[in-house]
């Protein structure tokens, strides 16, 4: 099996076991937890992999260090006590996941999910493109914006979780969503590099939370449900950067072809898979 359906379904499973093991009112603040440790193992990979390759085996001894930190994962779990909530039981199939859409609520979520991934592949793909042109940085120089993101978003995510289990999901959320917007357009009419990168970050801390959030806020409105509302949503979260990047990349291809009259530049076509 490819590994990207183990990780899908990894990720399909792994919220619906978070609230048999956590009270509903931290589940919020658990999930957001989830996504801090999520971004503290993906920076740290990179590393672990870069001193192994210059062990005596060379890079090979990624695959065995890899394969014995999830076989520990997976006894860890194993021998974990997990008390699974009784509920009713019934075949989940596709028309039983996708029936939850009849909800306009869960609808919104989507949405909301799809939209949050999109401007996460996008902020990615175009923040380097974005300091090249407004702030004169060379290419090379230009990808700290990335990481300048990623740090607050991981630092965002860490505060978070911590904020999420004692003050309430709602205010929060409308308090994050708020920081996110007024820093995104800041960082549209800024045009000096100090005041960008501080935008960035303060986007950063305001859009960490919003995932785990909509996640927690969809699964507490459908209890009975709950992995047909995280196979749903992780649907949207598998889905979504495969169109963002194609619209990226058609309207990268658009700015190329009339860029010349209107002084931007494309995004370079090797920035995708």
């Amino acid at each position: 099996m490819p590994w990207r359906y183990r990780s899908t379904i990894l990720q399909v499973a792994q919220n619906p076991l978070v609230t048999n093991v956590v009270s509903p009112e931290k589940l919020t603040g658990t999930l957001t937890l989830g996504q801090f440790v999520k971004a503290v193992s993906s920076f740290l990979g990179p590393i672990l992999a870069a001193a192994l390759a210059g062990s005596a085996l060379g890079w090979k001894m990624v695959f065995p260090v890899y394969a014995a930190v999830t076989l520990l994962a997976m006894l860890w779990l194993a021998l974990s006590p997990v008390k699974e909530e009784l509920i009713e039981k019934s075949e989940i199939t596709f028309g039983r996941t996708f029936s939850l859409l009849k909800d306009r609520y869960i609808v919104l979520f989507f949405i909301g999910i799809l939209v949050l991934v999109g401007v996460d592949v996008g902020m990615g793909v175009t923040f380097p493109k974005l300091l090249q042109e407004r702030c004169g940085l060379p290419l090379e120089k230009a990808g700290m914006g990335n990481s300048v993101y990623f740090l607050a978003r991981t630092v965002g995510a860490f505060l978070g979780g911590l904020i999420l289990m004692k003050y309430p999901t709602p205010k929060f959320f409308a308090a994050s969503v708020f920081l996110a917007l007024a820093s995104l357009v800041g960082m549209v009419f800024s045009h000096s590099l100090a005041a960008v990168l501080v935008f960035v970050a303060l986007f950063g801390l305001g859009y960490s939370n919003l995932f785990a959030i909509i996640f927690s806020v969809s699964m507490q409105r459908v209890p009975e449900k709950t992995n047909e509302v995280s196979a749903l949503l992780i649907v949207g979260v598998s889905s979504a950067p495969r169109g963002h990047h194609r619209f990226i990349r058609h309207a990268a291809v658009g700015r190329h072809r009339f860029g010349s009259r209107m002084g931007i530049s494309g995004i370079p076509d090797q920035v995708y898979p």
